[in-house]
């Protein structure tokens, strides 16, 4: 099975671009309530959302170290809820995983250092990082060395393929996204390049990988249609490959039984 998650892509967007990206398919709108979590401290979005996918559980019964600022300290994010109880983890009920991430995995452009470390307690649930030069996926998701591919792309910050840990901004030939994210106009346009472009990834991914299931969702929408709705974050999408019944799959949390229904 191959997971993607497309960071920021929004249920509208996806729904204009992404509604025939299989011959068969089943699409669906579905909420997240990161926004309500984060906005108000400024907080990454991705974790929580990402965690919550993996979990199963409402963002909300996540324990505050999975909300933090940034974690390019070093720190590892606990896999607990509020309680500290641990979380059964997607990746539990799979033999072998492993897991694309644009900030975690050697990283070519700093001499394969190893940093943004946030994520390495997957390293106890037996979960593989591949290298964070995303070009690898295509590679990686033919070696049949796993149950699980969870791939988690960038792209919609700068349309091209990542070649670094952190959304292109430290890479000398692309616009840094500080200067992407302050231009409207130019945001929305590098953005639904970014998506136009992984949909074309996404059917390289799925002729390379015929007998896969394959699931397209996101950690969060954004928001980039002048005026700014919240329905722009909360709404994000889900598409699976085939005709599948979604009716049960409303909320973010309850993607993680539908993948183990797939499974």
């Amino acid at each position: 099975m191959i997971v993607i998650t497309v960071d920021g892509m929004n249920w509208k967007t996806a729904s204009e671009v992404y509604k025939d990206t299989f011959h068969k398919q089943s699409m669906k709108m579905i909420k997240c309530n990161v926004r309500m979590l984060t906005s108000p401290y400024g907080t990454n979005a991705t974790p929580p959302g990402l965690v919550t996918l993996w979990s199963g559980i409402n963002t909300k019964k996540l324990h505050s170290n999975i909300f933090r600022k940034s974690f390019e300290d070093g720190s590892l994010i606990e896999f607990i809820d509020i309680n500290g109880n641990p979380l059964d983890m997607v990746w539990n009920h799979f033999n072998r995983s492993k897991l694309y991430e644009k900030c975690l995995g050697p990283n070519p452009y700093k001499n394969n250092e190893v940093y943004w470390k946030h994520y390495q307690n997957l390293f106890k649930l037996n979960v593989k990082f591949v290298s964070c030069e995303e070009m690898c996926i295509f590679s990686e998701s033919i070696k049949k060395d796993y149950d699980l591919f969870w791939i988690h792309t960038s792209i919609v910050k700068s349309a091209v393929m990542v070649p670094s840990p952190y959304e292109g901004g430290r890479i000398p030939s692309l616009i840094p996204y500080d200067t992407i994210r302050k231009d409207k106009s130019l945001k929305k346009e590098v953005y639904m390049m970014g998506i136009r472009r992984y949909r074309e990834v996404i059917k390289y991914l799925a002729e390379m990988n015929p007998d896969q299931s394959i699931l397209i969702t996101s950690d969060h929408g954004t928001l980039v249609d002048l005026p700014y709705s919240d329905e722009q974050i909360d709404e994000i999408p889900l598409i699976v490959n085939r005709e599948v019944d979604l009716s049960d799959v409303n909320y973010q949390w309850d993607i993680k039984n539908l993948i183990l229904r797939l499974k």
